[in-house]
């Protein structure tokens, strides 16, 4: 997955007669880019590209121990600073009318919005068309609105309101 790495930390015992020094290469290159030298124990902070970052599908960091004959350097961990860039995804956002939904499929407004709310609770993606469009699936992110009671004049109760929805595209296999 395409990202950008900005950010290196290394933690270790090191001083002036044992170093660290830390390279990187992209992208299968070999890794002749320099972030920078460890000198000082504990955790040393490097940015990479001046803090510009380097855009990477795959990143690989170089490390090169630099010691004495009595001295070598203790090298602990290091920690890498990335932001991934997911593949775009077509999200979608649109209202449903409850009232004309429901009766457009002969069920109450009630029944309707108990389904949209599974269908956004569901941990599995939901079938969606709209107009000549093929089939797609899709994750409900959120969805707000729905119902209000309102009093008639003549006192006779009704449910009417919209539903604002936000849906995702699920991700097809192979689109990185």
């Amino acid at each position: 997955m395409k990202g950008v790495a900005f950010g290196f930390a290394v933690d270790g015992d090191f001083n002036a007669s044992k170093t660290l020094g830390i390279h990187f290469g992209i992208d299968g290159g070999d890794p002749t880019f320099y972030i920078g030298e460890a000198s000082q124990s504990g955790l040393n902070y490097f940015q990479i590209g001046g803090g510009l970052g380097a855009t990477h599908t795959r990143f690989q960091p170089k490390f090169v121990l630099k010691g004495t004959a009595t001295q070598s350097p203790n090298f602990r961990s290091a920690v890498l600073e990335y932001l991934k860039f997911p593949p775009t995804r077509e999200t979608f956002a649109f209202d449903v009318d409850l009232v004309k939904t429901a009766s457009a499929n002969l069920q109450s407004v009630k029944a309707l919005t108990e389904q949209l709310l599974t269908a956004r609770d569901s941990l599995n993606l939901i079938p969606f068309q709209y107009g000549s469009w093929a089939t797609t699936y899709l994750k409900i992110l959120r969805m707000t609105g729905l119902e209000e009671i309102v009093t008639a004049v003549d006192s006779v109760y009704a449910t009417t309101g919209m539903a604002a929805v936000v849906a995702i595209k699920g991700m097809e296999l192979g689109s990185e």
